[in-house]
């Protein structure tokens, strides 16, 4: 693991911890600072730590031999963490939210918004998923394409279905 992986899951550590402090452990649950309400920054600082982390498990990600990933390995890995990326900052809008509103009055509020977050988050879930399913199969279908081909077309040493020798036999002078 690399030296800044291992920062990575150092500041991800401290984030998580003081987050989970924040959110679960103190007795006040609408204790403010600054204007802010703890538990919703806990929450969000939780939120963070969960992204940090698998920024450093990512950026851990590839060959032994420290040889950089291929096209494909760098594409799944971007788009996996853009989906999570989104996940999480929905996620976090929504708990902040919610944790503002409360669920005295504002229940309806409350239920919309977190409908809301649902909805993108499945939106997103769903994008990710059809578009990685489309790729991966145009690549099927690329390789198969190309292995028709191959078998199709007569190779440089002579043995395919052209013969590129000259006949035979005496037939001329």
């Amino acid at each position: 693991m690399s030296r800044f992986a291992k920062q990575l899951l150092g500041v991800a550590a401290v984030a998580g911890i003081l987050g989970g402090v924040l959110a679960f452990a103190l007795e006040d649950e609408n204790a403010t600072a600054a204007g802010l309400e703890l538990r919703a920054l806990g929450l969000v600082l939780l939120a963070v730590a969960l992204v940090l982390a698998a920024g450093a498990a990512i950026s851990s990600v590839g060959s032994e031999k420290g040889e950089p990933l291929d096209v494909e390995s760098t594409r799944t890995i971007t788009g996996l963490v853009a989906v999570v990326a989104g996940i999480v900052a929905v996620s976090a809008i929504a708990i902040v939210t919610a944790t503002l509103l409360g669920a005295g009055d504002n229940r309806e509020s409350t239920v919309a918004i977190t409908t809301s977050a649902l909805g993108i988050i499945s939106t997103f879930v769903t994008a990710y998923l059809g578009i990685k399913a489309t790729a991966n199969t145009s690549d099927k279908a690329t390789a198969a394409a190309a292995k028709m081909v191959d078998k199709l077309t007569p190779d440089s040493s002579g043995g395919g279905n052209q013969s590129t020798d000259p006949p035979q036999g005496g037939g001329g002078k």
